[in-house]
């Protein structure tokens, strides 16, 4: 038996999804020649390029290519993103809302915030290819109702691919975020 409590959120969040459902428009778009494939590309992500500052400067050709692969997600208030020891499987970005890098071993003490706009989860990555297990080294949950757009780590290896320089700036942007932390 499902408690009533979790049918909901369930509910909620498989709702949204299906409200922004990227598979139709990867398929969609995919029918389009080239030049309007990315001119249409770039408008429909046009909330992602306003809100997130890493895609603002990039070209139409990566926002063509990242976009359809970036699946929204909701996470209500106080649920976790990710916990430590979880696998690396994701980056996230943070198109609405706010989340905290918490200590669940301190009551979920929240240590460095997290807000609209910035993306995160990518220096467990760095941190998880020095280390052979691959699993989170970090707690992250969200403070208020959060949107988020998820990169998974098998679509940035093929972002990479395409754009390496851009992955790039991404994981230097995230060694740099952790250098600043570690002096706090």
């Amino acid at each position: 038996k499902i408690d009533p409590d979790f049918y909901i959120r369930l509910k909620k969040a498989l709702k949204y999804d299906h409200s922004r459902n990227a598979a139709d428009k990867f398929a969609f778009l995919n029918e389009l020649p080239q030049s309007l494939k990315i001119e249409l590309s770039v408008k429909m992500h046009q909330e992602m390029i306003t809100r997130i500052p890493f895609f603002q400067d990039k070209p139409p050709h990566f926002i063509a290519f990242v976009g359809p692969l970036l699946r929204p997600v909701k996470v209500f208030q106080g649920e976790y993103v990710y916990v430590e020891g979880d696998p690396i499987d994701d980056i996230f970005f943070l198109v609405k809302g706010s989340a905290a890098l918490v200590l669940r071993q301190y009551q979920d003490l929240a240590y460095v915030y997290i807000d609209e706009g910035f993306y995160f989860g990518e220096i467990d990555l760095l941190m998880g290819a020095e280390d052979a297990v691959g699993k989170r080294m970090f707690s992250v949950k969200a403070t208020s109702e959060c949107e988020l757009l998820v990169l998974s780590k098998s679509d940035l290896y093929k972002v990479d691919l395409e754009f390496g320089e851009i992955i790039n700036d991404l994981l230097k942007n995230g060694e740099q975020r952790l250098k600043r932390a570690l002096q706090v």
